[in-house]
């Protein structure tokens, strides 16, 4: 909670509430407030219910108080083909793949592919991660691992609400050579392993007493 707001949560640090698959959690130590659940829906939900409570209830001004808003989701996706052959054929002219394959001596290829902000420092408020890779025990399926953070948390709350169907746009386009590709396609709910979490961080440091 900011400084000056009245309001303190304890324990100091982890869960403060569950409901369901969703947890609520908080840092004092840190300065962050956090959601976690297994969907993207019950995430935004239990999300703004959070908010609510902060403002309405509690008198917080969190707009003003926060630094930025993180968004990250782990997700596993199904793709028309084998993962681990869609990432080795991304790139197969690239420089970095022959110096890779010189220095072996055999032939390489990309495993996963990582992109970052360009414009932004991994330190400030404003970043984002995304890495793909295969997820080894099931080559068909890829690992996806995103993380977007920005210090206008409506646009953290505008990415977090469509990101599932972006990124299957973004498996498909991997898989774009293929002749006549499928759709990706996410695996259902309850069938592999999943997770999102929203989390707030303030301006300043967080002190307790």
């Amino acid at each position: 909670m900011p400084i000056g707001s009245g309001a303190t949560l304890e324990p100091a640090g982890g869960p403060v509430a569950q409901i369901g698959d969703t947890t609520i959690d908080a840092d004092l130590n840190r300065g962050i407030i956090g959601v976690e659940a297994n969907s993207t829906k019950e995430l935004l939900t239990a999300y703004m219910q959070l908010l609510e409570i902060l403002e309405k209830e509690l008198q917080i001004e969190t707009g003003k108080h926060t630094w930025f808003v993180e968004f990250v989701s782990d997700l596993n996706i199904a793709g028309s083909k084998r993962a681990i052959d869609a990432m080795r054929n991304t790139y197969p002219s690239a420089r970095i793949v022959d110096v890779a394959s010189k220095l072996v001596g055999e032939p390489s290829g990309f495993y996963g592919v990582r992109i970052g902000s360009m414009e932004h420092d991994t330190t400030g408020p404003n970043w984002f991660d995304l890495r793909i890779e295969p997820l080894v025990r099931k080559p068909q399926i890829y690992y996806v691992s995103f993380v977007y953070r920005n210090a206008d948390p409506k646009k953290v709350l505008r990415i977090a609400q469509d990101v599932e169907p972006k990124i299957e746009q973004l498996i498909s386009s991997i898989e774009s050579e293929e002749e006549k590709p499928k759709s990706a396609r996410r695996i259902p709910e309850g069938s592999s392993p999943r997770s999102s979490r929203l989390s707030s961080r303030p301006r300043v440091p967080m002190k307790t007493s």
